[in-house]
């Protein structure tokens, strides 16, 4: 019966740890998400995806587009038209899917920090690896921003 007491605050301290690591691996889908829209928002040319998605208001000229550019920061795409009546006109996409992320980045980090204190005899790399996997996600993003036009 002693050694049965003794088991069971080990497997609390694993079932804390195995409940915190998935929590911390579905997080990273947020962030993925994010990257994923990031790509659909600017897809092969960035340019063409502003023509196809001009806002109302925009000069009917044969160049409307001022700038284009895949953006890091919010995760999406900006387009920049010159506004029929003078002046610009600006849309960005990315705005909801990139707070998730960074949402997601700050759950996942605070829940590994906390994985790493119930951590026994699992590797660090297997608990860190979540943050790790964020970190590339986002250094896709980053690499992704480009200005077009």
């Amino acid at each position: 019966m002693l050694s049965n007491e003794s088991d069971s605050p080990v497997r609390a301290v694993r079932s804390i740890y195995s409940l915190l690591l998935t929590v911390a691996a579905v997080l990273c889908i947020p962030v993925l998400i994010m990257t994923f829209s990031q790509y659909v928002d600017a897809h092969e040319n960035v340019a063409s995806q502003c023509v196809y998605a001009q806002p109302p208001g925009v000069a009917l000229t044969e160049a409307p587009i001022v700038y284009a550019a895949e953006t890091a920061v919010p995760a999406g795409r900006l387009c920049v038209y010159e506004a029929s009546g003078g002046g610009v006109i600006s849309t960005q996409t990315g705005w909801p899917t990139t707070i998730l992320g960074l949402l997601a980045t700050v759950a996942a980090a605070a829940v590994t920090f906390l994985a790493l204190r119930y951590r026994r005899s699992h590797g660090v790399i297997l608990t860190l690896l979540p943050v790790i996997v964020i970190a590339g996600l986002w250094t896709i993003v980053a690499l992704s921003a480009h200005a077009v036009h």
